[in-house]
Protein backbone atom coordinates (compact mmCIF):
# COMPACT_ATOMS: atom_id res chain seq x y z
CA UNK A 1 0.00 0.00 0.00
CA UNK A 2 1.36 3.65 -0.80
CA UNK A 3 1.88 5.97 1.71
CA UNK A 4 -0.29 8.51 -0.66
CA UNK A 5 -3.34 5.80 0.83
CA UNK A 6 -2.17 6.10 4.21
CA UNK A 7 -2.33 9.67 4.42
CA UNK A 8 -5.93 9.07 3.52
CA UNK A 9 -6.37 6.68 5.72
CA UNK A 10 -5.95 8.37 8.59
CA UNK A 11 -8.43 11.15 9.47
CA UNK A 12 -5.82 14.32 10.72
CA UNK A 13 -2.41 14.77 9.62
CA UNK A 14 0.74 15.81 11.94
CA UNK A 15 3.10 18.84 11.80
CA UNK A 16 4.46 19.35 8.28
CA UNK A 17 8.04 18.99 7.67
CA UNK A 18 9.58 20.86 5.46
CA UNK A 19 9.54 18.69 2.60
CA UNK A 20 8.58 15.20 1.57
CA UNK A 21 11.75 14.78 -1.42
CA UNK A 22 10.24 11.39 -3.32
CA UNK A 23 8.68 8.14 -2.90
CA UNK A 24 11.14 5.51 -2.18
CA UNK A 25 10.44 1.28 -2.16
CA UNK A 26 9.78 -0.92 0.79
CA UNK A 27 10.84 -4.36 0.89
CA UNK A 28 8.93 -6.89 3.21
CA UNK A 29 8.81 -10.36 3.84
CA UNK A 30 6.31 -10.36 6.61
CA UNK A 31 2.76 -9.48 7.51
CA UNK A 32 3.64 -5.80 8.42
CA UNK A 33 3.45 -3.07 5.53
CA UNK A 34 4.88 0.33 5.94
CA UNK A 35 3.58 1.57 2.43
CA UNK A 36 6.30 3.47 0.22
CA UNK A 37 8.94 5.20 1.88
CA UNK A 38 9.86 9.04 1.72
CA UNK A 39 12.88 11.16 1.41
CA UNK A 40 12.28 13.79 3.85
CA UNK A 41 14.91 17.26 5.29
CA UNK A 42 13.79 18.98 7.83
CA UNK A 43 16.36 22.32 9.31
CA UNK A 44 16.77 22.56 13.07
CA UNK A 45 18.77 23.87 15.31
CA UNK A 46 22.43 22.08 16.66
CA UNK A 47 21.32 19.79 19.55
CA UNK A 48 17.75 20.80 19.29
CA UNK A 49 15.47 17.53 20.14
CA UNK A 50 12.92 16.82 17.53
CA UNK A 51 10.22 14.29 17.17
CA UNK A 52 10.38 12.45 13.50
CA UNK A 53 7.30 10.74 12.92
CA UNK A 54 8.24 7.68 11.12
CA UNK A 55 7.08 4.35 9.20
CA UNK A 56 3.16 3.62 9.88
CA UNK A 57 2.82 -0.04 10.37
CA UNK A 58 -0.42 -1.55 9.24
CA UNK A 59 -0.31 -5.39 10.04
CA UNK A 60 -1.93 -7.16 7.15
CA UNK A 61 -2.02 -10.82 8.85
CA UNK A 62 -4.57 -12.53 11.55
CA UNK A 63 -2.59 -12.25 14.56
CA UNK A 64 -1.18 -9.12 16.43
CA UNK A 65 2.71 -8.43 16.00
CA UNK A 66 5.12 -7.65 18.37
CA UNK A 67 8.03 -4.95 17.81
CA UNK A 68 11.53 -6.29 18.98
CA UNK A 69 13.46 -3.38 17.83
CA UNK A 70 13.86 -0.76 15.67
CA UNK A 71 17.39 0.36 14.20
CA UNK A 72 18.51 3.24 11.95
CA UNK A 73 20.86 2.29 8.86
CA UNK A 74 23.20 3.86 7.01
CA UNK A 75 23.45 6.55 9.26
CA UNK A 76 25.77 9.26 8.52
CA UNK A 77 26.79 12.64 10.73
CA UNK A 78 26.53 13.43 13.71
CA UNK A 79 23.07 12.18 13.91
CA UNK A 80 21.69 11.18 17.52
CA UNK A 81 19.03 8.56 18.33
CA UNK A 82 17.54 10.02 21.73
CA UNK A 83 14.78 7.41 21.82
CA UNK A 84 12.06 5.28 19.72
CA UNK A 85 8.60 5.54 20.52
CA UNK A 86 5.48 4.33 18.70
CA UNK A 87 2.01 5.92 18.80
CA UNK A 88 -0.99 4.18 17.58
CA UNK A 89 -3.27 5.98 14.79
CA UNK A 90 -5.21 6.79 15.03
CA UNK A 91 -5.03 8.04 18.51
CA UNK A 92 -6.92 8.16 21.71
CA UNK A 93 -8.09 12.05 20.39
CA UNK A 94 -8.73 10.85 17.33
CA UNK A 95 -5.68 11.99 15.71
CA UNK A 96 -4.13 10.64 13.02
CA UNK A 97 -0.30 10.56 11.05
CA UNK A 98 2.29 12.61 12.93
CA UNK A 99 4.72 14.44 10.86
CA UNK A 100 7.26 15.85 13.18
CA UNK A 101 8.13 19.19 15.11
CA UNK A 102 10.78 20.58 17.59
CA UNK A 103 10.54 19.24 20.92
CA UNK A 104 10.84 15.53 21.84
CA UNK A 105 8.52 13.87 23.44
CA UNK A 106 5.53 15.71 22.55
CA UNK A 107 2.22 16.00 24.54
CA UNK A 108 0.54 17.41 21.31
CA UNK A 109 0.71 13.74 20.07
CA UNK A 110 1.52 11.20 22.84
CA UNK A 111 3.70 8.67 22.00
CA UNK A 112 5.30 6.01 24.70
CA UNK A 113 8.77 4.10 24.69
CA UNK A 114 8.58 1.10 22.28
CA UNK A 115 9.30 -1.49 25.20
CA UNK A 116 5.69 -0.14 26.23
CA UNK A 117 3.67 -0.27 22.88
CA UNK A 118 4.73 -2.65 20.68
CA UNK A 119 2.23 -4.32 19.86
CA UNK A 120 1.04 -3.59 15.93
CA UNK A 121 -2.71 -4.87 16.12
CA UNK A 122 -5.12 -6.16 13.18
CA UNK A 123 -6.95 -3.70 11.51
CA UNK A 124 -10.87 -4.30 13.48
CA UNK A 125 -12.47 -0.61 11.96
CA UNK A 126 -12.46 0.43 8.45
CA UNK A 127 -13.42 3.41 5.87
CA UNK A 128 -16.00 3.30 3.79
CA UNK A 129 -13.86 2.40 1.12
CA UNK A 130 -12.27 -0.37 3.01
CA UNK A 131 -9.11 1.42 4.02
CA UNK A 132 -7.57 -0.39 7.56
CA UNK A 133 -7.37 2.24 10.45
CA UNK A 134 -5.65 0.95 13.33
CA UNK A 135 -2.03 1.35 12.62
CA UNK A 136 1.27 1.73 14.67
CA UNK A 137 3.41 4.38 13.86
CA UNK A 138 7.15 4.63 14.95
CA UNK A 139 8.27 7.98 16.47
CA UNK A 140 11.88 8.84 16.37
CA UNK A 141 13.32 11.36 18.95
CA UNK A 142 16.23 12.75 16.92
CA UNK A 143 19.21 15.42 17.25
CA UNK A 144 22.43 16.65 15.29
CA UNK A 145 25.08 17.12 17.84
CA UNK A 146 27.32 19.48 15.50
CA UNK A 147 26.84 21.55 12.29
CA UNK A 148 25.89 19.81 9.29
CA UNK A 149 23.87 17.15 7.80
CA UNK A 150 23.15 14.62 9.98
CA UNK A 151 21.12 11.44 8.35
CA UNK A 152 20.17 7.76 7.95
CA UNK A 153 19.09 5.94 5.29
CA UNK A 154 16.11 2.86 6.59
CA UNK A 155 14.65 1.91 9.36
CA UNK A 156 14.87 -1.82 10.34
CA UNK A 157 12.39 -3.42 12.09
CA UNK A 158 12.46 -6.76 14.11
CA UNK A 159 9.07 -8.34 15.24
CA UNK A 160 7.42 -11.46 16.19
CA UNK A 161 3.91 -13.03 15.08
CA UNK A 162 3.89 -16.03 17.21
CA UNK A 163 6.51 -18.03 17.22
CA UNK A 164 8.38 -16.85 14.00
CA UNK A 165 10.51 -13.80 14.00
CA UNK A 166 10.55 -11.17 10.72
CA UNK A 167 13.41 -8.80 10.12
CA UNK A 168 12.36 -5.72 7.27
CA UNK A 169 13.72 -2.86 6.07
CA UNK A 170 11.78 0.29 5.11
CA UNK A 171 13.08 3.02 3.07
CA UNK A 172 12.90 6.35 5.23
CA UNK A 173 15.49 8.42 4.39
CA UNK A 174 15.68 11.68 7.10
CA UNK A 175 18.31 14.72 6.07
CA UNK A 176 18.51 17.15 9.17
CA UNK A 177 20.09 19.78 8.35
CA UNK A 178 21.76 22.27 11.38
CA UNK A 179 22.02 25.33 12.05
CA UNK A 180 18.85 26.18 11.36
CA UNK A 181 19.57 29.68 9.42
CA UNK A 182 22.53 27.57 7.42
CA UNK A 183 19.51 26.03 5.64
CA UNK A 184 16.93 28.10 4.83
CA UNK A 185 16.67 30.89 2.16
CA UNK A 186 19.22 29.71 -0.43
CA UNK A 187 20.03 26.52 1.36
CA UNK A 188 18.87 22.96 1.03
CA UNK A 189 18.19 20.54 3.47
CA UNK A 190 19.47 18.34 1.33
CA UNK A 191 21.59 19.65 -1.05
CA UNK A 192 22.61 17.70 -4.17
CA UNK A 193 25.56 16.57 -2.74
CA UNK A 194 24.83 14.87 0.36
CA UNK A 195 21.86 13.00 -1.28
CA UNK A 196 21.56 9.55 -1.47
CA UNK A 197 24.97 9.40 0.18
CA UNK A 198 25.66 7.09 2.96
CA UNK A 199 27.87 5.19 5.65
CA UNK A 200 27.23 2.07 7.22
CA UNK A 201 26.90 2.76 10.57
CA UNK A 202 24.10 1.64 12.15
CA UNK A 203 22.33 2.71 16.02
CA UNK A 204 19.29 1.70 17.73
Amino acid sequence: MKRVAVFAAVVLAGILVVGILRARGTSTDGPLDGGVGTEQGQPLEVKQPYTWGSVLLLNKGDKPATLERVRLLGVTGSLELLAVHTRPVPDERGQGLYLGDTGFPRTDYPTRPLAEQNVVPVPKTFSPEGTPYERLQIILGVQVREPGVARFEAVEVTYKVGGRRYREVFDDSVYLCAPYDAFTGNGDCPSEEVRDRFDDRTIG
